[in-house]
């Protein structure tokens, strides 16, 4: 049994809707769902109370409520201030700050073919690279480290070795990680002639950094 007026669904034998309160008569209360008259005879409250609920479920499943736009602008608020370029998390370089992942053994390779001369290129790299994470506020540019390496007829690159070796070693205790003693390893091998192979350290520590660690 069907209340012409609302709609509802009421028990067989009841005499007044516990909806709307309209009298319920004999055998015309059967009403067929499936053509939608209880809802086409009540233009008024029906009506009114369906468009409600419509609007409400549609305002429901609109943005702000889940959908995909609601979801992607909280995600690309998230991710652009601590991951992606342009935030604020690593000095607005994202997790790896902008530092690109070099094959070790091209580098070296290109450093021979050239006659040293993608060596100062590399050094010149690792040195941007460096200052990028480095809490100092005007650090020595790579074009800088060059030419004041080449005046003092390579002693101030020793010292070079040793500055970016404590970068390195700075960034990993702001990270949580133990000190690593890179400055002091770097400084030897360089004094030794081997700051190859102390370039060739500090690459693979920028890789690490490069990937997020």
């Amino acid at each position: 049994m069907y209340c012409k007026k609302c709609g509802a669904q009421m028990q067989d034998g009841m005499k007044f809707c516990t909806i709307c309160g309209a009298p319920l008569s004999g055998d015309d209360e059967k009403v067929n769902l499936d053509k939608g008259s209880p809802f086409e005879a009540a233009d008024g409250m029906g009506g009114s109370f369906d468009n409600s609920a419509n609007n409400a479920q549609q305002g429901y499943g609109q943005a702000g409520y889940g959908q995909p736009q609601y979801g992607n602008q909280g995600q690309q608020q998230y991710y652009g201030g601590y991951g992606q370029p342009g935030g604020g998390f690593n000095g607005g370089y994202g997790n790896n700050f902008g530092i690109p992942t070099r094959s070790i053994a091209t580098c070296i390779i290109l450093s021979f073919l050239t006659c040293g001369i993608y060596l100062y290129y590399w050094l010149y790299c690792i040195t941007e690279e460096t200052n990028r994470f480095s809490n100092e506020p005007n650090p020595t540019t790579g074009g800088t480290t060059i030419l004041l390496g080449l005046v003092t007829c390579g002693i101030y690159f020793v010292y070079w070795y040793y500055k970016r070796g404590e970068l390195i070693d700075n960034y990993y205790v702001s990270r949580g990680y133990p000190p690593q003693s890179n400055a002091v390893l770097y400084l030897i091998l360089s004094l030794i002639g081997l700051g190859l192979v102390s370039m060739a350290m500090m690459q693979s520590e920028l890789n690490k950094i490069s990937r997020g660690m």
